[in-house]
């Protein structure tokens, strides 16, 4: 009994073994296989990465355009991260492509507290949220690809069908607009966060313990209403997502996820609050635009048809097509039945083939903001069709697999070389579609690096667009201004960008651009009555915006009519009196006028709203050292201020010369030097750091070192009058009296005129003029 019992223990823990050996393998075998589909995946997020990478990398340096004038370099809500409530408030009143969209208008402050107007920061931000839309874009394909209803056909190919979805949408030309022009930033983080949404509602409805995913869509859904409105359509996206790909009825999907839908819901109200504080975002959106809605509806089909048009024939695209509506029955009769079909071809696909229904209905209802009945001023633009271009491209991906598998299918039989190429002809076309439109989107953005050139094709394909010949006129002005910074200015870029802006208000007189941008080249070519002439008709436009403000009080300033552009500035001030640069740059136009106290008022002012205003504090520190004098001792205040300055602003060499300038008032020499020396670092072509530390080595003795400083400051700029005339005393004092001569005679042949005493002194000791 004893060796049976043996036995039978022994036959039992072999069988154990065998099964915990069988658990064990199964066990590794699937740790395996998770390893290698996260391997996997993060080998296509990669590729996708990779892509982008290629295609826009000629993007990086492209400059500012179009609405980038009015949206970061003229926004002045972004030039400080703190209070938050500063870039949280964007600039309202003239449509600027901030208004009315806070995180869009942070994200802008971020870039500026990084590099300023650097367009390098700009463009590496647009594309990391390109590429994070991209790899979304691929997962979401693939884990919805791997649902119960879909897993039976498409699960073996869902990561490869994914990733050359993600990557077609990717390198798209038609997306270039919503990533190399920079404002529409806010088009591509709408549907960055759209996408979000989607994905962790997705991963929330595959989850045992979803209510996180739920919390984080409801969060991200409420994050992309402060970008753009495009988002409104994100919750219906989700539910018809639940209903015709992951859940069931829709009493089902309400019973079981009715947090989820009322949080996403709920999500609407961040977006009608915004919508409050900018009712019809001023006169560029809804009812009271200036576009009918009949008009702009019936428009929408014909654009519609476009858009779909390049998605699959990307050429030729428009920076701006203009606000004309369609006109006549005819015109647009084709269109609106070729889009009826297509919206029956989606209902009846909602009903018998729920995932491609999907995806015609998204494609419809992303696009429905901006394409529907509620017009918009701007009846077409590309970077609309960002989003709802990926629904279209995963339609046309997962078409072309399935036309794909049917050939294959009725082929089965065969063998040889036919039936190899058929097999591998999937990956063959997907790598030559991926290339085609990868070159496609890198030669597009060649185009935007040079704006000139951009608008020119514009205006070739749409001549009676008046906007399009005012922003052709603004990229000549803006290439003026970088041939100036060269060294090389050419004033008939000016002369031509007057010409284009003259165009654009004779194609139409209320076009804001056309005499905003010709006074900027009438200033431009020193015809500032002119140029104060079209500030003044851009001001009746748009009265509620203060650059043209800003830029009439600049022409009266150089025309000589400093009260005018005082008066202006008054305007401004009373127009955002919370904006602490408008008291500093009032502030030093009472400077210029004489009027010190006034001047410190405002600077004060702007130090109080603005602890940490540098410029403000090296304008009130000016202000003090002009008012020195033997009754009235300052020189300990413009000190004060210009050390805060500089602690403040460390990098800024202007500041460091007038700490330096007060020291040497103060005959602190030494620390003038070195602060001197210290502008000069920081900007090695600066003239007047040069000049003034030339003009603290001669005061110290150390003439033939003052006089090496005095060269490289006339050196930089040639007609440095006050340089000549230091360097001639150096001169004298060296007693290289010839020099001294020359330098006397080249500061009155610039128009400016030496100390009679000390020309006597030179006549005397050189034996008479020479």
């Amino acid at each position: 009994m004893s060796i049976m019992a043996s036995k039978e223990d022994h036959g039992r823990k072999d069988s154990a073994g065998v099964l915990g050996s069988e658990i064990a393998e199964q066990a590794a075998g699937a740790l395996i296989g998770r390893l290698r589909a996260h391997v996997l995946n993060l080998t296509a997020a990669a590729v996708v990465v990779a892509a982008i990478a290629a295609a826009y990398s000629n993007s990086l340096h492209g400059p500012f355009i179009f609405d980038d004038y009015d949206s970061i370099l003229g926004n002045q809500t972004i030039r400080k991260l703190w209070p938050i409530n500063q870039p949280l408030s964007p600039p309202a009143g003239f449509g600027s492509t901030v208004e009315g969209r806070p995180l869009l208008n942070l994200t802008f402050a971020v870039n500026y507290a990084l590099g300023e107007y650097d367009v390098f920061g700009y463009h590496v931000f647009n594309l990391i949220v390109h590429a994070l839309s991209a790899i979304l874009l691929f997962g979401l394909v693939r884990r919805t690809l791997l649902l119960p209803r879909l897993a039976g056909s498409t699960g073996k190919h869902s990561t490869w069908l994914a990733l050359v979805a993600a990557l077609l949408w990717a390198v798209h030309p038609l997306g270039t607009q919503a990533v190399s022009y920079l404002s529409q930033r806010a088009e591509s983080l709408a549907a960055f966060f759209c996408l979000l949404t989607l994905y962790v509602s997705a991963r929330g409805m595959q989850s045992a313990r979803p209510a996180g995913w739920y919390v984080a869509a409801i969060l991200t859904c409420a994050l992309g209403m402060g970008c753009k409105e495009t988002m409104v359509s994100a919750p219906v996206v989700v539910l018809l997502y639940d209903r015709l790909l992951a859940g069931g009825s829709f009493r089902e999907l309400f019973r079981r996820r009715w947090r989820l839908y009322a949080g996403l819901a709920a999500s609407w109200g961040v977006l009608v609050y915004l919508m409050l504080q900018t009712p019809g975002r001023s006169g560029t959106a809804g009812f009271g635009c200036g576009v009918a809605a009949m008009d702009y509806t019936l428009t929408q089909f014909g654009v519609i048809c476009h858009y779909l048009l390049l998605s699959v024939w990307p050429d030729p695209l428009i920076m701006d097509y203009g606000t004309t509506p369609a006109r006549g029955l005819w015109q647009i009769l084709p269109w609106c039945l070729l889009i009826a079909a297509l919206l029956a071809l989606t209902i009846w696909a909602i009903i018998r083939r729920p995932a491609i229904g999907f995806l015609g209905a998204a494609f419809f209802i992303l696009l429905a903001p901006t394409s529907s009945f509620v017009p918009l001023k701007d009846l077409q633009f590309e970077y609309r069709m960002y989003l709802p271009l990926a629904a279209l491209t995963v339609f046309v991906v997962c078409l072309a697999w399935a036309g794909w598998r049917r050939l294959l299918e009725r082929h089965s039989g065969k063998t040889g070389p036919t039936m190899l190429l058929l097999k591998i002809l999937p990956a063959i076309l997907a790598f030559l579609a991926v290339c085609d439109m990868g070159i496609l989107t890198w030669l597009r953005n060649s185009d935007y690096r040079r704006p000139d050139k951009l608008w020119e094709e514009n205006v070739a394909r749409r001549p009676a667009n008046a906007r399009a010949w005012a922003n052709w006129g603004a990229a000549l002005r803006n290439e003026y201004e970088q041939s100036e910074r060269a060294g090389r200015p050419d004033r008939r870029l000016l002369l031509s960008a007057v010409e284009k802006c003259d165009r654009a208000v004779g194609l139409d007189k209320a076009e804001f651009h056309g005499w905003f941008n010709r006074g900027l080249a009438q200033k431009g070519l020193g015809q500032f009555r002119d140029a104060i002439d079209d500030f003044t008709r851009a001001i009746e436009i748009r009265p509620k915006y203060y650059l043209p403000y800003a830029q009439r009080a600049a022409a009266c300033s150089l025309a000589g009519s400093d009260r005018l552009a005082l008066a202006d500035w008054d305007q401004i001030v009373d127009m955002d009196p919370d904006r602490p640069e408008n008291y500093r740059i009032r502030g030093d136009l009472y400077v210029k006028a004489g009027k010190f106290n006034d001047a410190l008022l405002d600077f004060n002012k702007a130090i109080e709203l603005d602890a940490r205003y540098a410029e403000a504090y090296n304008s009130r520190g000016t202000v003090y050292r002009l008012m020195n004098s033997p009754q009235l001792d300052m020189r300990d205040k413009a000190l004060k201020d210009f050390q805060t300055a500089v602690e403040l602003k460390p990098g800024w060499a202007e500041a460091w010369c007038n700490l330096a300038a007060v020291k040497a008032d103060m005959r602190m020499f030494k620390n003038a030097f070195f602060d001197l020396s210290r502008a000069i670092e920081l900007k090695p072509d600066y003239a007047m750091a040069y000049f003034q530390r030339g003009s603290v080595l001669g005061a110290t003795g150390q003439t033939p070192q003052a006089i090496g400083d005095f060269d490289a400051a006339i050196r930089l700029y040639p007609g440095f009058i006050q340089a000549y005339a230091n360097r001639a005393r150096a001169h004298y004092e060296m007693q290289q009296y010839d020099k001294a001569w020359a330098d006397v005679h080249k500061v009155e042949a610039l128009g400016g005129r030496m100390d009679l005493t000390f020309v006597q002194e030179l006549m005397r000791v050189s034996g008479g003029a020479k």
